[in-house]
C-alpha cells in the first residue's frame, strides 16, 4: 500500500515535553496514537495539521512535503474534542463551510452535504441550529464537516472523550464504519485503550515524547515490547520468574519457556486476568498452577467476576464466569499466554 502520511525525524520541545518522532501511515489505515497525558499525542497531531511548527524534521502528506505550508494548504482536516462548530450557522452551512472556502458550486455543495449528513445519520438535520443539538449530534456534524473536502488525512483529537460511555461506544463504532466505507486515512488520538483496540488497524503507544511500540491491536496487547506497553494496554499480573518456575511441572520443555537469565531477580512473568482460570484436574504440563489462592476482593462485572487473589508473595487477578463459592481456589494459566520480561524488555521463549 502507498504511504498517506510520513513524519521524518520530527523534533519538538514544549516545556518538559521533548518529542522525537518517525512515523508512517498507510493510505486507508486508521492509526491510533495512545499514551498517558502529556506524552505528545496531541502535539503530534498539531504538527501534522500545521497548527504547530516542528523544531526539526519534515512532514509529508502523500508525496508532498507540507512542512512549510499553513494548515489551510494541507490536505488534512481535524475533528476536535470540543467540536469547534460555528454556533451562528445551521448544520447545513457548518458542513458546507470547507466547500465554500474552496469555491465549489452550489449544486455540488448541496449534493456533497446531503451525502455526508446521510453518512453520519443526520439526514434530516440540515436546518437545525447547532445550539439545539446533543453532544453526539454535534460530533457527527464536526465529522461530516471534516470529511466535506475529501482530505487525504483525517485527524481526530480525542473526539469522544466529552461524551457519556454509552454514546461513546455507539459513535466509535460509527466512526470505524465510516472509515471502512470511505477508505479514509485517519490518525486518531485517544487515551482510551479499549477504544484504540476496537477500531484501529495499528496502534502507536507513546511515552514521554517517544514511540514505545507500533503494531496491530493484537500485537500491542498480546506481544507488548516492554512492561510499560503491557501495563498501559490493560491490566495484568506480574510475578517473579522464580515463583513462576516453582509453579511449573518438572517438564524440561516447559522450563525453557521461562528461561533463567543472569540477574534473574529482575526477570518477571506477565499474564492477563482473562487468561487466569480455575484449575482443572489433569497433567500440569504447559501451565502454571497456583493452588490455594486466597480471594482478597471480588467485583461483579455483569457477565463475569474480577477477582484479586493472593498467592505466596504475589497478587493474582483473575476474570471468571462463575461466582466463587469459597474464599480460596486453585488457579492456573496456560504457559503460552504468558510473557517474560528481562528487566523492562520482553524476551521470546525458546523454541
Amino acid at each position: 500500500m502507498s504511504i498517506a502520511l510520513r513524519l521524518e525525524n520530527i523534533r519538538k520541545t514544549i516545556g518538559e515535553l521533548a518529542l522525537e518522532m518517525n512515523l508512517s501511515v498507510e493510505r486507508g489505515e486508521l492509526l491510533s496514537l495512545i499514551g498517558p497525558s502529556g506524552c505528545g499525542k496531541s502535539t503530534t497531531l498539531n504538527i501534522i495539521s500545521g497548527l504547530l511548527e516542528p523544531d526539526d524534521g519534515r512532514v509529508f502528506i502523500g508525496d508532498g512535503d507540507v512542512t512549510d505550508l499553513p494548515p489551510e494548504k494541507r490536505e488534512c482536516a481535524v475533528v476536535f474534542q470540543d467540536y469547534a462548530l460555528f454556533p451562528t450557522m445551521d448544520v447545513y452551512h457548518n458542513v458546507a463551510y470547507p466547500l465554500s472556502v474552496r469555491r465549489r458550486n452550489r449544486s455540488y455543495t448541496r449534493q456533497r452535504v446531503g451525502e455526508l449528513l446521510e453518512l453520519v445519520n443526520l439526514g434530516n438535520f440540515a436546518k437545525r441550529q447547532i445550539g439545539s443539538l446533543s453532544g453526539g449530534e454535534k460530533q457527527r456534524v464536526a465529522l461530516a464537516r471534516a470529511l466535506a473536502a475529501s482530505p487525504a488525512v483525517l485527524l481526530l483529537d480525542e473526539p469522544l472523550s466529552a461524551l457519556d460511555a454509552q454514546l461513546r461506544l455507539r459513535l466509535r463504532s460509527e466512526i470505524h464504519s465510516i472509515q471502512q466505507t470511505l477508505g479514509q486515512t485517519m490518525v486518531y488520538v485517544t487515551h482510551d485503550r479499549e477504544e484504540a483496540l476496537a477500531i484501529s488497524d495499528r496502534i502507536c503507544v507513546m511515552r514521554n515524547g517517544r514511540i514505545e511500540q507500533i503494531g496491530t491491536p493484537q500485537q500491542v496487547y498480546r506481544e507488548p515490547a516492554n512492561r510499560f506497553v503491557a501495563s498501559f494496554m490493560g491490566p495484568g499480573c506480574t510475578i517473579p520468574c522464580e515463583l513462576a518456575l516453582s509453579c511449573l511441572s518438572t517438564s524440561a520443555f516447559d522450563r525453557t519457556r521461562l528461561p533463567e537469565i543472569p540477574g534473574s531477580g529482575q526477570n518477571t512473568v506477565f499474564f492477563r486476568p482473562e487468561d487466569v482460570s480455575p484449575a482443572l484436574p489433569g497433567p500440569l504440563y504447559s501451565r502454571l498452577l497456583f493452588p490455594g489462592c486466597t480471594i482478597i476482593k471480588s467485583e461483579y462485572r455483569g457477565d463475569c467476576w474480577d477477582l484479586t487473589c493472593s498467592y505466596k508473595t504475589a497478587l493474582l487477578k483473575a476474570r471468571v464466569r462463575r461466582a466463587p463459592t469459597s474464599q480460596t481456589l486453585d488457579l492456573e494459566v496456560r504457559l503460552d499466554n504468558t510473557i517474560v520480561f528481562a528487566g523492562d524488555r520482553r524476551i521470546e521463549p525458546k523454541a
